[in-house]
């Protein structure tokens, strides 16, 4: 049989620095960015951070695979 999926890791960075909120489709996370390894399901996903005093502002798609990884690196706008 297949195995079970295993869960995946996100890594949410900032370039300047700083702290930032983050959004996994639409719904904010309780953790603020920087953030490394936060465990999320296998699947596909937008990413929004944001810290409007900082002027960030990013939204990016990422797709976690069974195990696997993805980072988002944000930049002020």
């Amino acid at each position: 049989p297949p195995a079970a999926d295993v869960p995946g890791k996100l890594t949410v960075l900032l370039s300047t620095g700083g702290w930032a909120n983050v959004y996994v489709n639409g719904v904010k996370l309780k953790k603020t960015a920087p953030i490394r390894d936060y465990p999320m399901d296998p699947g596909t996903y937008e990413i929004r951070v944001e810290n409007p005093g900082l002027g960030i502002e990013h939204t990016q798609t990422v797709k976690i695979g069974s195990g696997g990884s993805a980072k988002v690196t944000a930049s002020p706008g």
